[in-house]
């Protein structure tokens, strides 16, 4: 599979961040560091970014299997599952 490089303009376009930003976090360890493509070029692999994207959607979505549990474990006995 080839892989592809992303230059800063499609890394901010994709995540909606600002240049700051990007830098920020990724000296805070909390975004994929970029690669150096020369002496003054840099980018980021494309992989990278989009599982950076999501984790960033899997985080904001708790799993709703995870929550219907939790809320079982609190329920009276007797109760069928149809009756949640």
């Amino acid at each position: 599979m080839a892989q592809s490089i992303l230059r800063l303009p499609a890394v901010k376009e994709l995540t909606g961040l600002s240049r700051s930003t990007i830098y920020l976090r990724m000296k805070e360890g909390s975004f994929p560091k970029q690669v150096s493509l020369g002496a003054r070029a840099v980018g980021w692999p494309d992989d990278r970014i989009q599982s950076w994207i999501q984790s960033r959607i899997d985080a904001s979505r708790p799993d709703v299997r995870s929550r219907w549990w939790q809320g079982v474990g609190g329920r009276k006995e007797g109760r069928t599952i149809g009756a949640l």
